[in-house]
């Protein structure tokens, strides 16, 4: 009866992660609270945190992702996965601390990325395990510091919609573009050929380097106007503040 019991729990848990009670997958499910919650100048968790239905959703998707084995694919699917799940779960843990200012006031020094706070495929993770091994070590690109995001008003925005295999290149490349153009955080000219930039760019410089060359060449395939290849680079001040909307 006990293994019984067990296989009918595998076989729940990975309804679960296909399909909602209203049988649409968890991808359409996300993208519908994302489509409610989320919008160009962070997310509306005072809102969302009011909404038990919606908070429920949101808990089945994390249900799921504790006991499901993470593909194993070294694709794009894999890091669609893996962006996805750190996405989905950062705003799980804000959201289970809101009212907050700063996800640096979840866990001490930093602990509600470096401590083993989450389970996915049955194991306990680290944020910054996810995205510092599982995304950046294992696959080196660069944009992946573009599509995750923090939950803090410096950070490159959330996607508007959820990642997949198919639409990971486009999400990628408009992430990065967006926020080396248009985002407050990530490029101010303060004088000529003097340029702060994102912090991200001091605390990861190594993938940038490896992506492109250096920090300015890798901006410039992004950038509709280029800085000057011995342009001053200073970083900008980065915000914890959390990126709550109205």
């Amino acid at each position: 009866m006990a293994r019984f019991q067990r296989v009918f729990f595998i076989f729940l848990a990975g309804t679960l992660w296909t399909t909602t009670g209203s049988g649409q997958t968890w991808l359409q499910e996300y993208n519908k609270l994302l489509q409610t919650y989320r919008s160009d100048s962070g997310i509306a968790y005072a809102a969302w945190k009011k909404n038990t239905a919606d908070l429920k959703k949101l808990d089945s998707i994390v249900t799921a992702l504790a006991i499901q084995t993470p593909p194993d694919s070294n694709d794009a699917a894999e890091i669609a996965y893996y962006t996805n799940t750190y996405n989905i779960l950062v705003l799980h843990g804000v959201l289970a601390e809101t009212p907050l200012k700063s996800v640096k006031d979840i866990a001490f020094n930093f602990g509600f990325f470096s401590q083993k706070r989450f389970t996915l495929g049955g194991e306990k993770v680290s944020l910054n395990e996810i995205e510092k091994i599982r995304l950046l070590k294992q696959f080196g690109d660069a944009r992946i510091h573009f599509i995750v995001n923090c939950a803090s008003t410096s950070c490159p925005p959330l996607p508007a919609t959820g990642i997949t295999s198919d639409n990971l290149e486009a999400i990628m490349n408009q992430a990065t573009t967006a926020f080396l153009n248009d985002h407050p955080a990530g490029i101010r000219e303060l004088q000529k050929g003097h340029f702060a930039v994102s912090k991200l760019f001091d605390w990861y410089q190594s993938d940038f380097e490896k992506s492109a060359g250096n920090v300015i060449q890798f901006i410039n395939r992004y950038r509709r106007v280029s800085l000057p290849e011995k342009a001053k680079i200073s970083y900008l001040e980065y915000s914890w503040n959390l990126n709550q909307s109205d």
